[in-house]
């Protein structure tokens, strides 16, 4: 049931990662959870009725990786190639890690684990891991880098000082 599930999982993913950003990625992550409802729900019947949750999500991780080169490789050359790869896996970290997670974030980090580490060794210089979506979403609130961070703080002064803010 989940594998055919899986035929919308790489649908429109340049599209989708364009929702990757501080205004909308919130509104953009709820309607990816509500356009594959019907895959997150095949999956969670997969993981709870397996009598072997470890070897289920192997089986889960292995079609996951075989849809990712399916779209892979319906590209012609090189540059194309490597330019979905890159795609697909900004798409698995911003969009299917958190959506598989949301599910119950303690469950199915098995399932990421599992996801990440084939995802890494099938699609050379990929190393990608899993986060949740209130992590990501927060990273948005934070408007300066680490290094302003620790100037502004060193001087005492806030992150949303005039000075900051005109530069």
């Amino acid at each position: 049931e989940f594998k055919e599930c899986t035929n919308i999982l790489f649908d429109n993913v340049e599209k989708v990662i364009k929702g990757f950003n501080r205004d909308g990625y919130a509104d953009n992550f709820d309607q990816y959870l509500v356009k594959h409802a019907e895959l997150l729900k095949a999956l969670r019947k997969c993981m709870e009725e397996s009598p072997e949750p470890g070897q289920a999500a192997e089986e889960i991780a292995d079609i996951i990786v075989a849809r990712g080169e399916a779209v892979q490789d319906s590209l012609n050359g090189k540059r194309a190639k490597e330019n979905m790869r890159l795609t697909m896996n900004m798409y698995m970290v911003t969009f299917v890690f958190p959506a598989i997670l949301s599910l119950d974030n303690g469950k199915y980090t098995d399932l990421t684990d599992a996801i990440s580490r084939k995802w890494s060794g099938h699609f050379k210089n990929s190393p990608i891991q899993a986060t949740d979506f209130d992590s990501l979403n927060k990273g948005f609130r934070r408007k300066l880098c680490y290094i302003t961070t620790a100037v502004c703080e060193s001087v005492g002064r806030p992150e949303n000082c005039y000075e900051l803010n005109l530069i």
